[in-house]
């Protein structure tokens, strides 16, 4: 298993060179050192280099939880924090991407929601990435998309993680789920608007190691397009035709509204 850097720039001599190695061992036998190398590689940001595990979770790594803890107004930036919140909610407007809002909308109603969990101590994380809110909506059916990144002691950002749902799609396929992935059943399930309800989903593995000054940044919002990052961080973005619906969703807060990352010890 390999978790590489997200970088798309064409020739991508590094997966060129991998493949190539890898046939030459497994068809001709070659005697390359390929058999030689780590059952699972990772590139760790904040260290930019890769690392080795003989699995994945990382045998010896501990499941995180990260609790969604509100701030105050729906437009502040709230909290992760390590015990869960006694209550609270926050709210966010879901607007479907490509249909026009009056002037200054945004200045009345956010359409994303912001968590940071500042870092006062050396941490690294490498394993699955997963979210677990109490979400309702005034819709039948909504969108949320989630993403999760690095913010350095000198303010620039890394993107690490992206995860995306269907609410009226969120039956967990137990059969199909691994400790890696929640698998989710396309079957649908219409909200009832206003009514509490379980959610739980995958983002994409993101190993990183924090240092004291960096924070970790967590972004929910309904509209992928709301959520690029520039180039830079080597991400492909496609923007979804998402939300189906004018809506406005919320975040219960709580022991079921948390982010789930796996700690390996430095």
């Amino acid at each position: 298993m390999i978790l590489g850097q997200p970088h798309y720039d064409l020739p991508v001599y590094d997966w060129q060179l991998e493949a190539l190695a890898f046939f030459d061992h497994i068809l001709r036998g070659t005697d390359n050192g390929y058999a030689e190398q780590p059952r699972v590689r990772y590139w760790l940001d904040g260290e930019e280099r890769y690392m080795g595990a003989d699995s994945f979770p990382i045998l010896g790594s501990k499941p995180v939880r990260l609790y969604l803890t509100s701030g105050g107004a729906d437009a502040a930036t709230h909290a992760l924090t390590r015990d869960p919140p006694a209550g609270g909610a926050n709210s966010w407007a879901a607007i479907p991407i490509g249909l026009p809002i009056i002037g200054g909308f945004d200045e009345v109603a956010n359409q994303m929601l912001t968590y940071e969990l500042r870092v006062d101590r050396d941490m690294r994380f490498a394993g699955p990435v997963s979210m677990h809110l109490s979400f309702s909506c005034n819709e039948i059916d909504s969108h949320i998309v989630a993403r999760l990144g690095r913010v350095g002691a000198d303010g620039s950002y890394h993107l690490l993680s992206l995860g995306t749902i269907r609410p009226a799609c969120r039956t967990r396929d137990h059969e199909r789920s691994t400790a890696c992935e929640i698998v989710l059943d396309t079957g649908r399930q219409p909200l009832t608007p206003g009514e509490p309800l379980s959610l739980s989903f995958s983002l994409t593995p993101a190993p990183t190691r924090l240092r004291p000054g960096d924070k970790l940044r967590l972004d929910v919002a309904s509209r992928a397009d709301l959520l690029k990052s520039d180039v830079s961080h080597g991400y492909v973005h496609f923007d979804l035709p998402a939300p189906p619906y004018f809506s406005r969703n919320t975040l219960h807060y709580g022991p079921n509204c948390c982010m789930e990352l796996w700690r390996v010890d430095p």
